[in-house]
């Protein structure tokens, strides 16, 4: 005879477990899929403003939205190309860049062609 060892749970331990495994699952699901939101390039190409021509830049060390300015945005002031850039990504105020980011910048009207 073979003697199985079994622990009685309360229906209340039980409900409590198999909910509290459902809100992990849940949590998981809802940060996986935050994480592809966040980082779907169809996304910030699909923010972009169509009449402007626009190129894709992948961060390096050392860029920030200022440096990016003064080197790709002539004949336009650095604030306002850092807040056309900020608009075409849907960045907030204050974004730091990160290595490796894919950012669509505008281009200068004498470069996009």
């Amino acid at each position: 005879m073979s003697m199985r060892r079994t622990t009685a749970k309360s229906k209340e331990e039980r409900v409590f477990f198999r909910a509290s495994k459902t809100a992990v699952v849940f949590m998981c699901v809802l940060w996986f899929v935050a994480f592809l939101i966040g980082h779907n390039p169809n996304q910030i190409m699909a923010t972009a403003q169509a009449d402007q021509p626009m190129r894709v830049y992948v961060v390096r060390q050392g860029d920030t939205l200022w440096s990016l300015a003064n080197r790709f945005g002539e004949g336009v002031s650095p604030w306002d190309w850092i807040d056309s850039v900020e608009e075409a990504n849907g960045m907030k105020s204050g974004h730091a860049l990160v290595v490796g980011e894919r950012l669509l910048l505008p281009m200068a009207a004498n470069r996009a062609h």
